[in-house]
């Protein structure tokens, strides 16, 4: 009886120690979350402010980049979720962080590809870090090409207008995206 009683109080022993090192160990994951979000916010310093309404009509002729995104910036502002084909060294520069009043944090993010196209996002992302949305705002290439785009952006929508030069003529088109709370986008045809 005695050793039964030695032998259920060291079970209980264990039980709770393994229950205190649970604990302790969703802690340091709960500051790890903290410390990776300060990351996020740290990346987002490197931008430059801009207030709503904000314009990109981005072009070859006014891109200018002082630096571009690294590896680790491409990650931790989840950038793979606009730009599929990976990262890749001098393609992702940071523009602008845009100021909301919402607890939505707005940026715009410009790349080149491979084709010497130049797009410019903005990209949204919860008060958390995590991403929501992205929209091409802008669009120029290295060529003599008869499409660019450029856009305004409100606190209440995106207007996209697309220019199109075709045998000596401007065709001009214009979509509109409302700017849901939840920091996504809907094309006014949907509504």
């Amino acid at each position: 009886m005695k050793y039964l009683i030695l032998f259920l109080f060291s079970v209980s022993l264990v039980a709770c120690s393994s229950a205190d090192d649970e604990y302790y160990q969703n802690q340091e994951n709960d500051n790890d979350d903290d410390e990776e979000l300060s990351e996020f916010d740290q990346v987002l310093e490197d931008f430059e402010t801009a207030e709503l309404p904000y314009e990109s009509a981005t072009t070859y002729d006014s891109y200018n980049p002082s630096e571009y995104l690294s590896s680790e910036d491409y990650q931790l502002l989840q950038l793979y979720m606009v730009f599929s084909d990976g990262y890749f060294e001098d393609m992702y520069s940071a523009t602008n962080k845009i100021t909301t009043d919402s607890g939505i944090q707005m940026i715009t993010v410009s790349a080149i590809n491979f084709d010497e196209e130049l797009s410019t996002y903005l990209i949204t992302y919860d008060e958390r870090g995590w991403y929501l949305s992205n929209l091409r705002l802008s669009f120029d290439q290295d060529v003599d090409d008869p499409i660019q785009m450029e856009s305004k952006v409100t606190k209440d929508e995106v207007v996209i207008k697309t220019i199109v030069n075709f045998a000596g003529e401007q065709i001009i088109s214009e979509e509109v995206y409302k700017v849901n709370e939840d920091g996504t986008f809907t094309s006014e045809q949907e509504v």
